[in-house]
C-alpha cells in the first residue's frame, strides 16, 4: 500500500536512481534510510529485479505466469523505482547491468 518502500513521499536521497548522482550500482547497505518496514534494502532503485508474476487467467498461449522487471535501477527516474512499476519481459533478451534478481527464499542444498 506504499508508493515507495519507505512510504508515500518521494525522498530522492533514499534510492540510487538516475538523478542521485551515482549512475552505477552501489553496495546494498549504501542507503539504509530507503529500507522497507521489514528491513529490506534497495527495493526501489539500484538494480531492477526480474520477477515471475502469476496470471489470474492463463494467457492466449496457455502461459500461467509472466516475467516482469520491477523496482527500477540506477539509470531510471525515481518514479520508475517502485515495485508497482514494471516492464513485461524487459531484459530477458537484452541483459543490462541495472537488472538483477533477489533471492526471496532459502535454497535447499
Amino acid at each position: 500500500g506504499r508508493k515507495f518502500p519507505w512510504g508515500d513521499n518521494i525522498e530522492f536521497s533514499f534510492a540510487n536512481h538516475r538523478d542521485s548522482g551515482q549512475r552505477k550500482l552501489e553496495p546494498v547497505t549504501a542507503r539504509p534510510r530507503g529500507a522497507s518496514p521489514f528491513g529490506c534494502l534497495n527495493m526501489a532503485g539500484n538494480a531492477a529485479e526480474w520477477t515471475i508474476t502469476p496470471l489470474e487467467t492463463p494467457g492466449p498461449d496457455g502461459q500461467k505466469e509472466v516475467i516482469r522487471v520491477r523496482g527500477g535501477g540506477y539509470d531510471d527516474d525515481l518514479i520508475m523505482c517502485r515495485a508497482a512499476f514494471w516492464n513485461e519481459g524487459s531484459g530477458k533478451d537484452d541483459p543490462h547491468p541495472a537488472i538483477g534478481f533477489r533471492c526471496a527464499q532459502d535454497v535447499e542444498r
